[in-house]
Parts: structure tokens; C-alpha cells; sequence
């Protein structure tokens, strides 16, 4: 299955650093699971995420994209400038939800 904003990995032991293989808007976006537990003992940098301990051998990692969709991420405004950036987040963000949106259904 190719999933469009999940990657899966199993823990060595001595590996902290994995690859974030799709894009996202924020860095609280990132969501990694140790053997289907959620953490928040790591960082994100580009398209990196490290952990502040090696997962240890053989645990699954599953590294996830979760874009929120209580609320728009862009407000507009009458009267305001529209700028590239906006739209694009805007954009971006309805795009990522119907990509993760595509992964639950595969799933």
C-alpha cells in the first residue's frame, strides 16, 4: 500500500533520525507513534524527524501527517491583501486533508 502522508519504520535501536517522505505546514502537524503509542519525545527539521532516544530494536514507527480541520489554518478578510502565500497555505491545507483522508480509507 503507498499511503500519501504516513511512513512506517522499525526501530534498531540505535537510529534517531527518519525521513519525512511527504510536506506539511507546521511542525505540530508531525504526529510519530512508537508500536501504535503516540510520543512527543522528538523534533522536526525540514524533512527530518528525530527522536530524543533511539527507538528500541524492532518496535514499529509510524511517523504521520494530521493537518487540523476544526479550523482554517487562512482567514480572509475583506479589504485585505491577498497574498501567495495565503492562498497556498490555504490550498495546501485542503489538499493534505484529502490526501490523509485517502490514507484512512486505505487503511
Amino acid at each position: 500500500m503507498s499511503y500519501l502522508a504516513r511512513v512506517s519504520y522499525t526501530g534498531n535501536g540505535s537510529t534517531t533520525g527518519y525521513a519525512l517522505p511527504f510536506s506539511y505546514i507546521a511542525t505540530t502537524h508531525i504526529k510519530a507513534y512508537l508500536a501504535d503509542v503516540e510520543t512527543s519525545a522528538f523534533t522536526v527539521s525540514g524533512s527530518t524527524l528525530t527522536f530524543t532516544t533511539a527507538p528500541d530494536n524492532g518496535v514499529a514507527i509510524s511517523l504521520r501527517r494530521i493537518t487540523p480541520t476544526d479550523a482554517r489554518l487562512v482567514d480572509f478578510t475583506d479589504g485585505s491583501v491577498l497574498t501567495e502565500a495565503d492562498l497556498d497555505q490555504s490550498a495546501d491545507q485542503n489538499f493534505y486533508i484529502a490526501q490523509e483522508s485517502s490514507d484512512e480509507a486505505q487503511s
